[in-house]
């Protein structure tokens, strides 16, 4: 779980020089990957050490689910973008290869897992494959990789997205057709901020982005309905007894002002963000450490599990997040006029101001 988390940061610290221009947080970026390359037979031998139960860095030289390769290999198509090297290369294609001719899927090529049912869906799965499809799309122009990062939002929402409130349940049994839904809120803002990203590089005139803008605005505006006073969203999205959580709050922060900068939301939704990044920010501690992420969390069968689950320091599923969210917050702030009324905001956009 910490290798994927950690591609969700090396993307996100792309994004933030992108947005900064302060060159340091790529720089962090590229050592990371270099130093995986530099030590490939290292990990190599570890792989063959320890095989499955070996975690760190083997888990982007031999990888078996999407958790060991999707959000590193989105991270990493990035990461080439700025530096060409060869060795990133090699390492993108064998993850195309896994994802797109060996990864479990339903019969309608919808991914899927083998756990905690035979044959489950998460929806913690469109981040750990989306983005990666669609930087595949960006990269290689290739159709069929946008076509099936569409599909697979597609899919997932008619099985996961609730069609009255547009949240998402955590997962979906084949087996077991009639089952109680858990809008666990990280899950449910992976599936937001996946959408978002192949949104970013989607061509204008693929045949399926008005239904993923569909989807999109109707996640979003359920999501603006259940944040909190606070400006955070819950652990459970739809329980108010449940916790705060920083991890989801932040990628839907994130996803929300991606959606005004790019003009797929009505600036109406911008106080949204604001509000969600000025909550965000109290939990960002004077070390650099995040309050209030959910530890890593599996598909389960009772909403107790979910309420029970700890928050960590050391949680990494939300420092990536975090920053997306910071850096996208900021591009939103350049790029409109704000005015306070009434103790609310007014955004309207900034003349001749360029959207990132």
């Amino acid at each position: 779980m910490l290798f994927r988390s950690m591609g969700v940061v090396l993307a996100a610290m792309l994004h933030v020089t992108d947005v900064t221009g302060d060159s340091s947080y790529q720089a962090y970026t590229l050592k990371n990957f270099d130093f995986i390359f530099d030590h490939e037979d290292y990990f190599q031998r570890q792989a063959k050490q320890f095989g499955p139960q070996s975690y760190g860095y083997r888990r982007l030289i031999e990888f078996r689910e999407l958790d060991d390769c999707g959000a590193i290999g989105a991270a990493l198509v990035k990461a080439w973008s700025k530096k060409p090297d060869p060795r990133y290369r090699a390492t993108i294609d064998r993850i195309a290869e896994h994802i797109a001719h060996k990864q479990m899927r339903l019969a309608d090529g919808t991914l899927a897992r083998p756990r905690p049912r035979p044959v489950s869906l998460w929806s913690d799965d469109m981040y750990m494959s989306v983005p990666f499809m669609a930087q595949m799309g960006r990269i290689t122009k290739e159709r069929s990789w946008f076509d099936d990062a569409a599909k697979q939002i597609i899919q997932v929402s008619a099985r996961l997205q609730d069609p009255r409130t547009g949240l998402y349940d955590h997962r979906w049994y084949e087996d077991t057709p009639i089952n109680p839904h858990f809008y666990w809120g990280r899950g449910g803002a992976w599936v937001v901020m996946a959408t978002a990203e192949l949104l970013s590089v989607l061509p204008e005139d693929h045949p399926d982005r008005p239904k993923l803008l569909e989807i999109f605005q109707r996640a979003v505006q359920g999501v603006a309905q259940v944040q909190s006073g606070s400006g955070m969203w819950h652990q459970l999205l739809d329980k108010t007894d449940s916790y705060l959580e920083t991890s989801a709050s932040a990628a839907f922060t994130f996803a929300i002002a991606r959606g005004v900068n790019r003009g797929w939301l009505s600036p109406v939704y911008a106080p949204v963000a604001q509000t969600g990044w000025q909550a965000i920010a109290t939990k960002v501690r004077s070390d650099g450490m995040i309050e209030g992420i959910c530890v890593s969390t599996t598909a389960a069968y009772d909403s107790v599990y979910y309420y029970n689950r700890p928050t960590d320091l050391k949680a990494m599923q939300g420092y990536g997040p975090v920053l997306m969210a910071g850096a996208e917050v900021i591009s939103m702030l350049r790029s409109f006029d704000i005015t306070r009324t009434l103790n609310t905001f007014h955004y309207r956009p900034k003349q001749g101001a360029g959207q990132k």
